[in-house]
């Protein structure tokens, strides 16, 4: 159900529960009339035996009910600052990115402009540049905290910033982006279709020399494994400690981003679609 919403999953639960209970009292008032023997779970009899066949189906409608209760998620940051009054407010961050930067990663300057605090307990709106390290292959759903570069309260305490990618290209400069995949078209000449042939395709790790089986036909596509983007989850969260993207500090974002996207990630792959035309290739 990962991809169904929480509402529909909860009005499926409830029904669930109410079809069962409903059935259950069917059951239980044809035993009391007709006799009979039913095999019922303990916490059905524990309450049938103290409250009668009415409990019961008070008990459905009860479990019912609560499917449909929300319960709050204590990570964002409403609730945050509910915990932590003396905190700052937190905010979010937009950031847009062109096809390049996500398929190459960049050093991104953010602007952004927050309460600081100036002295005597007063806060004032300060704008500010902030550099963060993209790796290649971010996607929408990707977030970025840095801690402490939300707005700053009259104590001193600042909250947090949430960087948020959205409106992310899938397309650009002849290639095209399917989650880690980067797909491409290749134009080859009937004859080379017809007996096979050695062609080079540009990928975004280099040059590579790609074999083009003989009875090849248009739309088949070729796989060259790991020249794809680094996968990341769909929604994957990151921790940026406070003063590491401000002012200069590139050596330290390099490291940071390191220290974040160094471990071992699957990559996609590079496929390649075959488009057949009828003249010959020069």
């Amino acid at each position: 159900m990962k991809n169904i919403s929480k509402r529909t999953q909860q009005i499926f639960w409830m029904t669930f529960i109410l079809v069962g209970g409903i059935y259950i009292f069917l059951q239980i008032s044809e035993i009391e009339t007709h006799g009979g023997s039913l095999q019922l779970n303990s916490l059905v009899v524990f309450v049938y035996d103290r409250l009668g066949k009415w409990g019961v189906l008070g008990l459905s409608f009860l479990c019912a009910g609560c499917c449909l209760v929300d319960i709050p998620d204590y990570s964002e940051p409403k609730y945050r600052q509910k915990i932590n009054p003396n905190k700052g407010q937190s905010f979010k961050q937009y950031v847009n990115l062109d096809f390049r930067e996500i398929i190459f990663g960049c050093d991104k300057k953010i602007p952004i402009q927050h309460l600081e605090l100036i002295g005597n307990g007063k806060v004032a709106p300060i704008t500010r540049e902030l550099t963060l390290t993209i790796p290649p292959g971010i996607h929408a759903g990707v977030i970025f905290l840095l801690i402490g570069e939300g707005n700053a309260s009259p104590n001193g305490n600042s909250g947090d910033l949430f960087v948020i990618f959205e409106n992310l290209p899938d397309r650009g400069d002849g290639l095209r982006r399917e989650g880690g995949n980067i797909i491409s078209t290749v134009q080859i000449n009937q004859a080379q279709a017809q007996q096979g042939d050695r062609v080079r395709v540009q990928t975004i790790r280099g040059f590579s020399d790609v074999t083009i089986p003989p009875g090849t036909k248009k739309g088949d596509r070729l796989v060259i494994r790991d020249r794809g983007l680094p996968v990341f989850k769909e929604r994957e969260f990151f921790k940026v400690l406070a003063g590491t993207c401000r002012g200069n500090s590139k050596n330290i974002v390099r490291e940071m981003g390191l220290n974040i996207f160094s471990s071992p990630r699957v990559r996609g792959h590079h496929i390649i679609c075959i488009d057949i035309v009828s003249s010959p290739m020069v």
